[in-house]
C-alpha cells in the first residue's frame, strides 16, 4: 500500500506541474520537471528487491531457478524444502508458454508430504500462501487429496478438468519460525503441486480472531482485463 500512495502521489505531482508549465514559453520549465519526475519514477521503480522483499516462489519438479517473464518474480527448485516425490516434466507432452506448468512433483510414496517454508520475518506474521495444481491434458483422470497446513487440514484439492490449473490460498498467521504444507494421500490418486508461494503481509492487515487463518473463498478485479500477481 505504500508503494502505491507513492506512486499516486508521484503521478499527481506530474500532472499538476505539467499544467503549469503549458505557459512556460521557453520550456526549460517543462524539461526540468520532466527530468525530475523521470528520476523519482526510476528511483521507486527500479527496486524490484523492495517490491517483493520476503516472496517465496517454488516451481515444484523444476531443476533451475529463474525469473518469470512480465512479473520479475524469482522462481527457485524445491531442492531444499522438501524430500522425496518425483518430479514430472509435462513439456515432454505439451511446452506451455506460462513455465511453472510445465513441471510438478508427484507423491507415490507415503501417506503425507510436507514442504518446509521458512519465511524471512519469522513468527508471529501474517502471510499469504497459496498452492496451485495444474496437471495437464493427456494424463488421464487428476487425483483427489487433501492439503493441510501442519497438521490443521486446509482444503481438498479437486480437479475437474485436467487442462486449466486450480488454486488455493489461505492468509495465516504463524506461531513458528517454519511452515509446514502437506499433502495428504486420500486412496484416490496419488497427490501432487504445481507451485506453492508465500507472501509476506503487513501485520495489521486481515486482523482476525482465533482461528488464525482465512480461506480465499472468491477474488474479483473489477474494472481492467488485466491479471494482477
Amino acid at each position: 500500500m505504500t508503494v502505491l500512495r507513492v506512486i499516486f502521489s508521484i503521478l499527481v505531482l506530474h500532472v499538476a506541474c505539467m499544467i503549469y508549465a503549458q505557459n512556460d514559453q521557453s520550456g526549460r520549465y517543462r524539461k526540468n520537471v520532466n527530468n525530475i519526475f523521470a528520476c523519482v519514477s526510476n528511483a521507486v521503480c527500479s527496486q524490484p528487491s523492495f517490491l517483493v522483499a520476503g516472496f517465496i516462489s517454488i516451481d515444484c519438479g523444476s531443476e533451475s531457478n529463474y525469473t518469470q517473464n512480465g512479473t520479475g518474480i524469482n522462481y527457485v527448485s524445491d531442492d531444499g524444502f522438501i524430500e522425496g516425490g518425483e518430479s514430472y516434466d509435462l513439456s515432454r507432452i505439451r511446452n506451455y508458454r506460462t513455465r511453472v506448468y510445465n513441471t510438478l512433483r508427484s507423491f507415490p510414496q507415503n501417506e503425507r508430504n510436507c514442504y518446509t517454508l521458512r519465511p524471512q520475518k519469522g513468527k508471529n506474521n501474517r502471510y499469504l500462501i497459496r498452492a496451485m495444481f495444474f496437471y495437464g491434458e493427456s494424463r488421464g483422470q487428476p487425483p483427489q487429496f487433501d492439503l493441510h497446513i501442519g497438521a490443521d487440514y486446509w482444503a481438498t484439492v479437486y480437479i475437474s478438468d485436467p487442462s486449466i490449473y486450480v488454486v488455493y490460498e489461505m492468509i495465516h498467521l504463524t506461531s513458528s519460525d517454519y511452515i509446514h504444507v502437506c499433502l495428504v494421500n486420500t486412496a484416490r490418486g496419488d497427490p501432487f503441486i504445481t507451485s506453492l508461494e508465500l507472501r509476506p503481509l503487513d501485520i495489521t492487515m486481515y486482523k482476525q480472531p482465533s482461528p488464525s487463518s482465512l480461506i480465499l473463498n472468491y477474488r474479483q478485479n473489477f474494472g481492467t482485463n488485466q491479471t494482477v500477481r
